[in-house]
């Protein structure tokens, strides 16, 4: 939950909370390799409720040394 400052809600007139969750797995490909897939979820983006919700896609990756 982001809740935004007075400032953002008087410059932007958007005054909702935005709302996100967020999956992730990590996967240990070999040893010093691992990949990470995600999914985020996220409601009222920037705070305007008028917006629909949205998912995000994403991949990381981590080499260590």
């Amino acid at each position: 939950l982001t809740m935004p400052s007075d400032a953002y809600k008087t410059a932007s007139g958007f005054d909702d909370n935005e709302q996100y969750a967020e999956a992730y797995y990590n996967i240990a490909v070999k040893d010093g390799f691992q990949v990470s897939p995600d999914i985020q979820y996220i409601s009222n983006p920037g705070g305007d409720g008028s917006q629909d919700p949205f998912l995000v896609y994403g991949v990381r990756a981590g080499v260590f040394f």
